[in-house]
């Protein structure tokens, strides 16, 4: 099924697509707070996930060696 667009509708495309290519140029700095703030985000999580991963193992790791004792 093919999506047969009004000439309205395909003036606003243009007019849309044109804009975003304008916009795709535009250079801007990221904020140095904001990439901080972000960063640190990124490193507790990975530290949590870690934390969670090492806890899950070691409980694995324990009930496997319950099982074998029984």
């Amino acid at each position: 099924m093919q999506l047969v667009l009004s000439p309205i509708q395909l003036k606003k495309n243009e007019q849309l697509i044109t804009l975003l290519k304008c916009l795709g140029s535009v250079q801007s700095a990221y904020p140095p707070k904001l990439f901080a703030a972000r960063r640190e985000t990124f490193v507790a999580q990975v530290d949590q996930r870690e934390k969670t991963r090492s806890a899950h193992q070691l409980h694995v790791k324990n009930e496997f060696s319950q099982r074998r004792h029984e």
